[in-house]
């Protein structure tokens, strides 16, 4: 069956936050997770906050960039 998906339309960014605990060098594999870390409303019924954790790993484990974003996205209609 065919499901159509949604897709998130970003308002505005209102916060970044990042850290880089570790280096990274040339040669450096490196991978990123991204996970919702908190959605809230807001008293605009077509909008919402979505914070965003982000981590960078390289081949050794080691966190070598971490942050959150905070963005402002358009929510769906009730019901769709």
């Amino acid at each position: 069956a065919y499901r159509r998906q949604r897709q998130m339309c970003i308002r505005d960014r209102l916060d970044m936050q990042c850290r880089f605990p570790k280096p990274t060098f040339i040669g450096d594999t490196i991978g990123v997770t991204v996970t919702v870390s908190e959605k809230r409303e807001t008293s605009k019924s077509d909008r919402g906050i979505l914070s965003f954790r982000r981590e960078v790993i390289n081949q050794r484990g080691e966190t070598v960039v971490e942050g959150v974003w905070k963005l402002l996205v358009s929510r769906a209609p009730q019901g769709a």
